[in-house]
């Protein structure tokens, strides 16, 4: 009578096991297919109506680009700063191919993590930002995180998106990726742990909404659908 308990109890133990693999199995399948790294140098304008562009280094030295680059693990990134008067925005693009990353590690180094390590102070913060060209309801981008650091009497706004697989994904904090991560990034993804990646970061030292009828800004704006940023709702564990 023992060992039929003990049998029906492994029968169970393997097909609740069986069932979980098959789970995660399907929930990998949804993975991006994509195999070619974009131009991020001829996708992000390098010229733009009465502003000027500079390129910048993706780290303030050729040392922490390297070690940025080494970190992150990522195939293409830029950094181009768009200067109109005292007015300054930056644009930061770094692209993952599938199987490249995992999207905690990405989204460890996120501003609400490197730029406060880096002395800013998170002022405002709203998780779940659109933004919308005036007069074009076409031009909705996805929902992003909107911030405002200080730091002295600067004050930036930023706002960013980290999509996977085409949509953006928070864990709806406000630093380092939780500790249950590791448990709902299996259950929410499955083995598809390490899909297609973008992160987008646009900052600017005014309001967006104060340069947004400017001509050269919405061009560049409109630049962003190209990176995925049609407009939908964010995703993550619930």
């Amino acid at each position: 009578m023992r060992k039929t308990k003990k049998l029906s109890l492994l029968i169970l133990i393997s097909s609740l096991l069986s069932f979980f693999c098959v789970y995660l199995w399907v929930g990998s399948l949804s993975a991006s297919k994509a195999t070619s790294i974009p131009d991020l140098e001829t996708m992000l304008p390098n010229a733009i109506p009465g502003w000027s562009v500079e390129e910048l280094p993706v780290g303030e030295t050729e040392e922490v680009k390297r070690r940025m680059g080494s970190i992150l693990n990522y195939d293409a990134a830029i950094v181009r700063e768009y200067s109109k008067g005292l007015t300054k925005v930056q644009v930061y693009l770094s692209y993952w191919t599938p199987g490249k990353a995992h999207f905690r590690l990405v989204y460890g180094h996120t501003p609400d993590v490197c730029w406060v390590n880096g002395g800013w102070t998170l002022d405002v913060r709203d998780p779940a930002y659109k933004f919308q060209l005036d007069g074009d309801p076409a031009l909705t981008l996805k929902t992003a995180q909107y911030r405002e650091f200080v730091i002295g009497s600067e004050r930036l706004r930023v706002m960013f998106w980290q999509l996977l697989d085409g949509e953006p994904f928070t864990y709806g904090n406000y630093g380092e990726p939780p500790a249950t991560a590791i448990f709902t990034d299996i259950l929410s993804r499955g083995f598809h742990q390490k899909p297609e990646q973008w992160f987008i970061r646009i900052s600017a030292n005014r309001d967006f909404e104060s340069i947004r009828n400017d001509p050269g800004f919405r061009e560049l704006m409109y630049s962003m659908r190209q990176f995925g940023l049609g407009s939908g709702p964010p995703v993550g564990p619930q």
